[in-house]
């Protein structure tokens, strides 16, 4: 049975082999991914409270895509309405959902003090317009 083992030997040898070129691919895969990879850091406040802040790791392009991403990750809650302008938050929160309210002027806005595109506008772009880059900083208030 010495040719047997020596199959046997060649079989287990080619498995292995496999093994590692799968793994090592798969891990190669996350490498890549990972450099597409930004981290975001996301604040939600109503009025003055802080009601959510964490950095957040994301492959979206804009601003739009990583909300709802975060919202089906049930990272946090999103309500947003269509408009000619792309999509709109009308409510947002971490708990419960806190809706704006235009009967009394209360909106939900953002603003970043390092996003490239809201600072050479002076103001930020609508959430499905906004490119993001990795370390930027988003705060979405809603109030007057």
């Amino acid at each position: 049975g010495y040719g047997m083992m020596k199959k046997i030997r060649h079989i287990l040898l080619a498995m292995l082999l496999l093994v590692v070129v799968v793994l090592g691919y798969g891990w190669y895969q996350n490498q890549q991914r990972d450099e597409g990879n930004k981290t975001i850091e996301v604040t939600i406040q109503v009025d003055e409270e802080v009601i959510y802040t964490d950095s957040v790791q994301t492959d979206a392009a804009r601003l739009g895509d990583l909300l709802a991403e975060l919202k089906q990750q049930g990272e946090l809650l999103l309500e947003v309405e269509e408009s000619a302008y792309g999509r709109f938050i009308t409510g947002m929160g971490k708990d419960q959902l806190y809706r704006q309210d235009t009967a009394a002027g209360r909106y939900w806005t953002y603003s970043s003090d390092n996003n490239a595109t809201c600072v050479a506008d002076g103001y930020c772009r609508g959430i499905d317009s906004l490119d993001i880059q990795d370390g930027d900083r988003f705060v979405f208030t809603l109030g007057q």
